[in-house]
């Protein structure tokens, strides 16, 4: 918390407890700052994602648990198009 602190992010040990315990939301640059801070690359703090996987799964699988389901760009592009569809056509 100390070593964050000094880099200018004024954050408490609470905020750092939820991040560690993964029920924090972290930006960008709460990322940089704490790479800096901890003298290691950005990379070191991401989560290792298995490439072989599109990445909504990897992410669901990262966060099991934690949030619903991510779904996959065709879900996603069918739900939008049902939504820009006329009432009268969506329900045929």
């Amino acid at each position: 918390m100390f070593k964050v602190q000094d880099q200018g992010w004024n954050i408490c040990r609470q905020r750092i407890a939820r991040i560690e315990s993964c029920e924090a939301w972290v930006s960008d640059f709460d990322i940089v700052l704490t790479a800096t801070a901890l003298e290691v690359e950005i990379t070191e703090l991401l989560p290792k994602l298995e490439s072989k996987q599109p990445l909504y799964v990897a992410l669901s699988n990262l966060l099991a648990g934690q949030v619903k389901t991510l779904a996959s760009p065709e879900e996603i592009l069918n739900d939008r198009s049902l939504r820009c569809l006329p009432i009268e056509i969506a329900e045929h």
